[in-house]
This record gives C-alpha cells, structure tokens and sequence, in this order.
C-alpha cells in the first residue's frame, strides 16, 4: 500500500502531464488515504477517470501513469473495506 506520507517525486520531461493538476490529485488522493476529509478526497473511480494535459516541462507520463495506479489500487481496497465493514 501506498503510504500517505510519502510525497512522489516524478522527473520533469520535455512533453509531461500538467504538473499542478498531477500535484492536485495526489493531494486529494493523500487525503483520501489518510481518512483527512478536506481537501475533498477522491475516490478510486474518480482517480481512475481522472485526466492530464500534456504540457512542456510536465511530469513524466509514466511515472504518473505508475503512481497513479498504485494509488488507485489502495484506494479500492481501503473503499472495499469500509462497504464490507
């Protein structure tokens, strides 16, 4: 699991995923982890769905994409969790 501790550091490319937009998300995404209800948490649907621009000197997609979907995955869990429970 993903700790919500752990702040990601992605490289900075040429052609990357918006880097405020990224920083935003994974924010929410934290808060989420951590059970923090502000800022407004995502849940792993949304996170899935969730969709970057593509600027110059953006993070790196793939680190992004990798994250993202670690990420995802905790928050499935943890939501599973708390409809079983």
């Amino acid at each position: 699991m993903t700790s919500p501790d752990s702040r990601p550091e992605f490289d900075v490319v040429l052609r990357g995923y918006h880097r405020t937009q990224v920083d935003e998300a994974v924010g929410r995404a934290r808060a989420a982890l951590s059970g923090d209800p502000s800022p407004t948490p995502i849940t792993a649907g949304q996170l899935r769905a969730t969709l970057f621009d593509v600027v110059l000197r953006g993070y790196d997609r793939a680190q992004v994409e990798a994250y993202f979907q670690q990420l995802t995955d905790d928050l499935a869990e943890i939501e599973s969790r708390n409809t079983q429970g």
